[in-house]
């Protein structure tokens, strides 16, 4: 009879606790905010790329032209300073030519287009003018716009990643400060992977076109890494 009585309290006091602990968890408000990041960054590379092209009736006399203009090339731009085994020659196309004959109204071969590309990559921007000279005066029939680099683009896209969170935290501090709360734990953090996408480039602007002359002028602008992130928390 003791025994049944004196178990009264203590389940009354553990309903107690358990109404209290309920509270709690009803107290407690779940928030969601995105936080974006970037950061800027000079680059400090470039990738070019040349092509050569030669026509004649004979596949072996265009490759042999090619080749001779594509060893110029390499010899030309042999005393930049390249980045380490970005020198590739090795794409190089075949196709026959044909033109329209308005005489017979049909088109009549003319030979053979051979072409070969020439990539690499400059460790220094300040090259680039210099560099776009000496393709054009050694011979490449056509210059691509160089694309511009940044050798620490790891590091570059940590720290637009960390910019993105320190955004999503404070977003988060605001909300809950404006409700008249505290922010209580953070349950997670994710990165938004679709939002990534490839460092945006500034654009490189010639300022001169005569290469024979002196190397054109280039105006860069900078590289922007980009980051997106989640942040889920609790706050009372």
């Amino acid at each position: 009879m003791n025994r049944h009585l004196d178990s009264r309290p203590k389940g009354a006091a553990l309903l107690g606790l358990l109404c209290i602990a309920s509270m709690t968890v009803n107290a407690e408000t779940r928030f969601e905010v995105t936080g974006k990041g970037f950061i800027d960054v000079a680059p400090d590379e470039a990738t070019f790329q040349a092509t050569v092209t030669e026509v004649t009736e004979n596949v072996k006399d265009a490759q042999s032209a090619v080749n001779n203009v594509i060893a110029n090339l390499e010899n030309a731009v042999a005393q930049y300073d390249l980045k380490k085994g970005s020198v590739d020659s090795s794409a190089l196309s075949f196709n026959p030519q044909y033109e329209w004959d308005p005489s017979s109204k049909k088109q009549v071969f003319v030979g053979y287009r051979v072409s070969r590309n020439l990539t690499f990559t400059s460790k220094s921007v300040a090259d680039v003018g210099s560099i776009v000279q000496s393709l054009a005066v050694f011979g490449a029939t056509q210059i691509s716009p160089p694309i511009f680099g940044y050798s620490q683009g790891e590091q570059a896209t940590a720290d637009a990643m960390r910019n993105a969170v320190k955004h999503a935290l404070g977003k988060l501090e605001l909300m809950a400060s404006a409700a008249d709360m505290s922010v209580d734990k953070v349950e997670s953090i994710t990165e938004i992977t679709g939002y990534s996408r490839p460092p945006v480039q500034g654009v490189a602007r010639f300022e001169s076109a005569d290469y024979s002359d002196a190397p054109p002028s280039v105006s860069v602008g900078t590289i922007r890494y980009s980051s997106k992130v989640q942040i889920i928390a609790t706050a009372y």
